[in-house]
């Protein structure tokens, strides 16, 4: 799932919602040349503290069960 800063995930599961901060390509893996990169995904929450900075790989929410993405338009 490719996300980009000011995008909002609906987490209907976990009744939230997420609002994306900020998405950096970071190398997760190193073996010789080969680099294996993941983009590192920075989000604030709504069930939690404002202010407080939440971090996943944006992999991980492919997996995510009845959630609904709306993407910003520049």
């Amino acid at each position: 799932m490719k996300l980009e800063p000011g995008d909002i995930i609906i987490d209907k599961a976990a009744k939230r919602t997420l609002t994306i901060l900020n998405v950096e390509e970071m190398v997760g893996l190193s073996i010789g040349e080969t680099k294996v990169k993941y983009d590192h995904v920075s989000y604030m929450s709504s069930d939690q503290p404002q202010g407080n900075v939440l971090y996943s790989f944006a992999h991980e929410f492919d997996n995510w069960r009845g959630i609904e993405i709306i993407k910003v338009k520049l």
